[in-house]
Formats: structure tokens, sequence, C-alpha cells
């Protein structure tokens, strides 16, 4: 498999993961719409430093009439918005709900045993939805 191919199919196992645990989803990580990496360019960055923002790759999911939409683009984002802060292999979860409001939770430069952790967490997580 290219390596293309598979760094788009990472990239939707994150939203696809959380969309099925916080929001009960059905999702598959091929129904999740992706944006790489590869599209942001130089001038991109350039004019968002320049008018005071930063480019991140997002993953987001939404419940729509039709179900949970998932999607992983670069964002353009407002220097203060929760998001922006996150660097090097640092993530945020932002999750907005109608009883809980904006709750907002950082991993900060995770090592490979948290990684790993996590990996195992999701893999137990599965087996468990398979009965």
């Amino acid at each position: 498999v290219p390596a293309a191919v598979r760094a788009r199919r990472v990239a939707a196992v994150n939203p696809t993961a959380l969309a099925n645990v916080l929001m009960d989803a059905e999702l598959v990580p091929e129904a999740v719409a992706r944006e790489g990496v590869g599209a942001v360019t130089a001038e991109r960055l350039a004019a968002a430093a320049a008018g005071g923002r930063v480019v991140k790759m997002v993953c987001a999911a939404e419940r729509r009439s039709a179900g949970v939409a998932a999607s992983v683009r670069a964002v353009d984002l407002a220097l203060d918005h929760p998001l922006a802060g996150a660097r090097g292999t640092s993530s945020v979860l932002r999750i907005t709900g109608d009883l809980v409001g904006t709750v907002v939770v950082a991993e900060e430069a995770p090592d490979l045993r948290t990684t790993a952790y996590g990996v195992i967490a999701d893999l137990f997580e599965v087996a468990d939805r398979l009965g």
C-alpha cells in the first residue's frame, strides 16, 4: 500500500473512533472526508501567520440529520482558539454538548507508552463492542 494511501487511512482512524465511542455513531474510516497535510502550502501558512492565525490539522465530527459526519482537514485558527496551541505530537479534544457545554482536554507531547496505551484501550473497546 502506498505511503500516501496508508497515511490517509491512519488519519481517518481518530475521528472514526471518537465519533463511534462518544457519539454512538457507526462510522468506518472510509466515510471520513479527508484533506491531507500535503494540501497545506507555504503560501497558506504565510497568509495565516500574516493574519495572526495558525493552520492545524483538525479532526471533527458532528451530528447531522442523516447521521454523524466526520472529517480531517487543515483549518485556519485564531491564535486564541483552544486547538491552536497544540504543538508537535500534542493533541486537543474539544467536545460540545447540550448538557456539558464545551469541554477541552489537552495531551501535551505524548510519549510512546501513552500512545501505545491509547491504541490498546481502543482495541479493548472494539473487542467489547464486537462481543
